[in-house]
């Protein structure tokens, strides 16, 4: 299979997840985040054990102390990761939740309502955690998540995601909500150009990369490479439409 192939796949089973998802009542939502930490905690031998290659190969190859220290995973970052997902379910639920209201003069009475996005694309780091992290924060605002973390983090992503696939097997019609690109040919360059399906994409470029970068239409780009900035086609799912 292509890398492009690869990224129209994954994208696509979170596209046709979303909607059920979007549906989820906040009690399902949180019990599916509570199985996905018992899960952590259960695969924490699994985890140290492939985490192990990962640092391995970075060693190998020269990768800086501090770099190698946030890619290596220990029992008690394991514990943290789930303890972090048990804290989303914990949550107030920010679905349907009103941020504003107001009457104009003709009697219509206005809500300003949290929805969810839909389908968030997520580039990240070698950061292992933040795999559990952002597919917990997507799971509880009743967005679908495509991931695709760092290149030298991919067995210890693999092992975090089979993880999270599993406990989820029970709520089939929304077993693909959180799906992972784990695979060295699907670069980030090459499904930075496949948005179809994706209503916004965070990634750890930069906001000027961003810019420069040929994205589809309708798509919001948020780059956290420089601190927080959107590079938003009209008519993006934000709605900021900041290109």
């Amino acid at each position: 299979m292509s890398a492009t192939e690869l990224v129209e796949k994954v994208c696509k089973a979170a596209h046709e997840a979303q909607y059920a998802l979007a549906g989820a009542s906040a009690e399902r939502k949180n019990e599916m985040l509570r199985a996905v930490a018992k899960a952590i905690r259960q695969g924490e031998e699994r985890l140290l054990e492939v985490n192990k290659e990962d640092v391995k190969e970075a060693k190998a190859s020269g990768m800086s102390f501090a770099m190698v220290d946030r890619l290596t995973l220990t029992r008690e970052r394991i514990a943290l990761m789930a303890e972090g997902v048990e804290q989303v379910a914990d949550l107030p639920d920010p679905v349907g939740e009103v941020t504003r209201e107001w009457s104009v003069p003709s009697g219509l009475h206005i809500k300003k309502v949290r929805v969810p996005l839909g389908v968030i694309g997520v580039i990240y780091e070698s950061r292992p955690n933040v795999t559990a992290d952002v597919a917990a924060l997507c799971l509880k605002s009743g967005n679908c998540v495509v991931l695709r973390g760092g290149k030298d983090a991919i067995n210890s992503n693999r092992a975090i995601h089979a993880l999270i696939a599993r406990a989820l097997e029970d709520n089939m019609e929304i077993a693909d909500c959180i799906t992972s690109m784990c695979d060295r040919c699907a670069s980030g360059a090459v499904w930075r150009k496949l948005y179809d399906g994706i209503n916004a994409v965070l990634d750890s470029m930069t906001l000027q990369t961003m810019l420069d970068d040929s994205g589809a239409v309708g798509v919001c780009r948020c780059g956290h490479g420089e601190g927080a900035g959107c590079a938003c086609d009209e008519g993006a799912a934000c709605g900021c439409g900041a290109g």
